[in-house]
């Protein structure tokens, strides 16, 4: 689902004698790397205020402030977040990554509560900072790592908003949160500031490989709908997509979580009968073409 995926840069401490020069390359490649994202951070200015600590321990949530100096030379007015958690992570909403994209004001500042999405596990969050070359749109470079454990086994998932649903200023205001349990639909409603009249927004159902399609209008701004779980009990992943018309395609603005008490499967939804009225083809993509560079020439 996800078009992200962090790669942390490891650095052998130990090289024993029987390696080969091509390890060793590589070896020398990976502290290479290391430096190039810390100096990134120190290059722009990056200042963290809180957390105060690289490695800490927190009951749910953590505010995350601070401040970049070079701000106004970042090609993008975001920072990219991104939390994962440890491999023995067994609850339905840590399986993925969970990301935020945080908010660099005017004067370079930046705050927001952070969730640790997944109970009581290690989290571990890397920041990604927007390039400032003139030549590197949507392009971020690793920041600033953090390992956070969760003391609290409350599993809290906001809603999880991608760059482009930002821009385009859509804010779900139904349901409140992204992981919630309904028998067998879920009321949809959230607004939409940049979109024309005429858009719609698709709507993506998914459970175990199946997947469903529909649209609904933006109607002054706003949009309601009931999605049905369609795939029995469990939990569904739920993408709202909206309509970049530049591109003529759909890309996903926001995910949530929901877990379908009924195992009934529905009668799919026919789609809004104006979606083919516009003769807009039909072209989905779940990966905004973001670069990240975790390594140094090698594009994530």
């Amino acid at each position: 689902m996800r078009w992200s995926k962090g790669l942390i840069t490891g650095v052998f401490l130990l090289l024993i004698s029987a390696c080969s020069d091509e390890d060793v390359e590589e070896n020398e490649a990976a502290d290479s790397a290391e430096d190039l994202n810390e100096a990134y951070g120190d290059d722009v200015g990056l200042t963290v205020e809180t957390p105060e600590n690289l490695s800490f321990a927190t009951e749910g949530t953590f505010t995350f402030e601070g401040n970049i100096e070079a701000h106004e030379t970042l090609n993008d007015d975001y920072l990219w977040v991104i939390l994962d958690t440890e491999d023995d992570d067994e609850t339905e909403t840590g399986n993925e990554s969970f990301e935020y994209f945080v908010p660099i004001d005017e004067n370079g500042s930046f705050s927001e509560e952070i969730a640790l999405h997944s109970g009581d596990y290690n989290h571990h969050v890397s920041v990604r900072v927007p390039s400032n070359d003139s030549g590197e749109e949507n392009t971020f470079y690793e920041g600033l790592n953090l390992d956070v454990h969760n003391a609290s086994e409350e599993v809290q998932r906001e809603i999880e908003y991608t760059l482009l649903g930002h821009e385009y200023g859509l804010q779900i205001e139904q349901p409140a949160q992204s992981y919630i349990e309904e028998e067998n639909a879920v009321p949809l409603a959230g607004t939409l500031t940049e979109a024309s009249d005429d858009q719609l927004v698709m709507v993506q159902v998914e459970k175990d490989g199946e997947e469903s399609q529909f649209t609904t209008p933006v109607e002054n701004g706003e949009f309601n709908i009931d999605v049905p779980l369609s795939f029995g009990e469990g939990v569904h992943t739920i993408n709202v997509m909206v309509y970049a018309e530049d591109e003529d395609f759909y890309y996903d603005a926001a995910y949530l979580l929901a877990d379908a008490s009924s195992d009934e499967e529905l009668v799919q939804v026919e789609a809004y009968e104006e979606y083919y009225d516009y003769g807009i083809e039909q072209k989905v993509s779940a990966a905004f073409p973001f670069k990240i560079f975790d390594l140094v020439g090698v594009r994530r």
